[in-house]
């Protein structure tokens, strides 16, 4: 036995020195050949500025300077390269890897077009036997690979990678025919370019199953180190079963255990359906601390329950339920997307939802700066950006109980569908119905984004009561009345205030309403009348048209058995500005009083219209015995009254 040992020993020396030696005197010969077979089979020509070295023993190296591997589709260089191979397991049929690096490696794809296509295939016509199948390919892979504690590495200017303590198997590996894959280990990725890194580390396995793939995510461990907005890590555990024919997800039971989540993954399906049951929650608070790390919101939810029925086919996929419980409130999603037509029809649902909880929180700042007049602006609309491919959707969503701050709508209905391609996105909202005390207000509209970045709006209010609406938004609710509002709008998105178009008109009854108005004109003229600061009106005409941001009325009055209030003018909304002049009429005493109103919505300013009062006060010299109530005041002393504060 001995000898035997001492025997083998000896002729393997002289066939590893052998081999030595004629790979160190012919690499020329090898690379010429291994050139010849690449150009013949893959139409592909090798270049090396010198020559590869080679060693045999201890094990199989092979290192190689810069090189490039160049056919009419692609184009591959490295500066330099170098692979070790375990020399013994190759004697078993099996080759292990033990470690690869690449420095510089650049993979360039040219689009051919279809004449270089066209002659590919005239070629493969007329030799026929030089076109190899992938099957026969494939057939050139040895069939058992292993790779023990192999390490990768990569690096060029822009990018670095490091695969780390690599092991794998891979038995009687082929095209359908049964074959797995054994995988563990670790890789660190660094962008220089984006500013990016992260760690994975993953240990899972592969069974090839001709078409099908099935396999298990034993550990799945991703980890950032810079450039990402959260760095704590994701840990996956899977298993799945996948057919490749068309791409579908047999089986997917898992769970996934992340900062922003942690679900359970059940499933079921073959070859022709699959369907999987997701459970678990999602933490949007932690989700606006890693991505929104700069932004503070009112009220979000710590935890948030998720639960989803999900169906695919290898044309659809369908959402038998989805739904989210945020503050004891609930979203639900219903739907499916067409994958062949890009064609997505869903049905949303929400009630008990406070819409200010989930709005950024308002700093001092921000309160400051909406307080202060703002400035007149002129926007320059965003160049659109034109989108490949065609999608298209049909969204109905209902909700009820919504609120936002003060408001409450008992429900919402609206119907949005919508087309986007590289030409156009339109999308039409055909109705937005919101109700609030059984009383509903109809928005219809539609939203030509691209080209034209146009919206058109028409509104519809059958009849509201204003103070059920108002009293959301203004505290001591000065505003009760019976109102329709119709109106036809349109605006540049880009500058919405400043490119507003359209006209409308309100009509009113039943109106009461709460002013310092009349207080303020009676208190002026020191006329002894006991009004109220809260009047009442019969009817209110309020026509209106705006073009380009600037709304003019031109007779909007609101009118009563005692008191005429008109108005004309305009006011830019844009510039929140005010150029209102009219009418105070009290009927029973006859008297007309001018006015003007200047200055913004957040400082407006109310005077009389001197030129007119006067004009006014002089036709009242005439008349000496007016009765006010039970005084009788006489026209001079009214005039003098009046003239004495004006010019006071």
């Amino acid at each position: 036995m001995k000898k035997i040992l001492i025997g083998l020993a000896a002729v393997l020396i002289l066939i590893f020195g052998g081999l030595t030696v004629f790979v160190n005197t012919k690499s020329d010969f090898i690379i010429q050949k291994v050139s010849e077979v690449l150009e013949k089979n893959l139409n592909a020509k090798l270049e090396m500025e010198k020559l590869p070295k080679l060693s045999i023993f201890p094990s199989l190296t092979v290192s190689a300077g810069k090189s490039s591997l160049t056919s009419p589709e692609y184009t591959v260089t490295f500066d330099n390269a170098d692979i070790n191979v375990s020399l013994f397991k190759l004697f078993s049929g099996t080759v292990q890897i033990n470690s690869v690096k690449v420095d510089s490696l650049s993979l360039k794809y040219v689009d051919t077009g279809n004449k270089t296509k066209t002659e590919t295939v005239k070629n493969d016509t007329a030799n026929p036997k030089q076109a190899k199948s992938i099957e026969e390919i494939f057939d050139l892979v040895p069939t058992e690979i292993s790779i023990t504690n192999s390490n990768v590495y990569y690096k060029d200017n822009a990018q670095e990678v490091q695969l780390r303590n690599i092991n794998a198997q891979i038995e009687d590996f082929g095209i359908n025919k049964n074959s797995s894959v054994d995988f563990n280990g670790s890789l660190a990725y660094k962008d220089k370019q984006q500013d990016i890194a992260f760690d994975l580390a993953t240990k899972l396995s592969f069974l090839f199953m001709g078409q099908s793939i099935e396999y298990d995510i034993e550990t799945f461990k991703f980890t950032p180190a810079k450039g990402f907005p959260f760095s704590q890590p994701v840990n996956i555990t899977a298993e799945s079963i996948m057919n490749l024919s068309p791409v579908m997800v047999e089986k997917l039971d898992g769970t996934v255990q992340s900062p922003f989540a942690d679900l359970t993954l059940k499933s079921k399906g073959n070859k022709k359906e699959g369907e999987v049951i997701v459970s678990g929650d999602i933490f949007p608070l932690a989700i606006q601390e890693n991505f929104l790390a700069g932004m503070r919101f009112n009220n979000l939810p710590k935890t948030m329950q998720l639960n989803a029925e999900i169906k695919n086919t290898a044309k659809t996929v369908v959402i038998n339920k989805l739904t989210l419980n945020p503050n004891n409130g609930l979203i639900s999603i219903k739907g499916s997307y067409d994958l062949t037509k890009q064609f997505l029809n869903a049905d949303l649902y929400a009630e008990n939802l406070a819409v200010q909880d989930y709005l950024p929180k308002e700093t001092a700042k921000d309160q400051a700066s909406a307080k202060s007049t703002p400035k007149a602006r002129t926007q320059t609309a965003p160049k659109q950006t034109q989108k490949s491919g065609n999608f298209n959707f049909r969204l109905t969503a209902d909700a009820k109980n919504i609120s936002y701050e003060k408001l409450t709508l008992d429900t919402i209905h609206s119907v949005v569908t919508g087309r986007m391609n590289n030409k156009e996105t339109v999308i039409d909202i055909k109705p937005l119905t919101v109700t609030k005390g059984g009383e509903p207000i109809h928005v219809a509209a539609n939203l030509e984004l691209a080209p034209k970045d146009l919206v058109s709006i028409n509104l519809d209010a059958p009849s509201i009561t204003a103070r059920n609406w108002a009293s959301a938004f203004m505290e001591k609710n000065p505003l009760d009345a019976q109102l329709t509002v119709k109106s036809t709008l349109n605006l540049k998105t880009a500058d919405p205030l400043n490119t507003l178009n359209g006209s409308g008109q309100i009509d009113g009854k039943g109106i009461k309403i709460e002013t310092k108005f009349l207080p303020f004109i009676t208190d002026l003229l020191q006329l002894k009348l006991k009004l109220n600061d809260r009047y009442e009106f019969s009817t209110l005409k309020a026509p209106f048209t705006i073009k380009n941001g600037l709304l003019s009325t031109t007779n909007t009055y609101i009118d009563s058995s005692a008191i005429l209030l008109n108005a004309n003018g305009t006011s830019h909304l844009a510039k929140q500005s005010l150029n209102l002049t009219g009418n105070a009429e009290l009927k029973k005493q006859r008297l007309v009083f001018p006015y003007k109103v200047t200055g913004t919505y957040g400082d407006p300013h109310v005077s009389l219209d001197l030129s007119k009062q006067l004009q006014i006060l002089g036709k009242g010299l005439l008349n000496t015995g007016d009765s006010l109530g039970n005084d009788v005041i006489d026209g001079g002393r009214l005039l003098e009254k009046g003239l004495e504060k004006l010019f006071k």
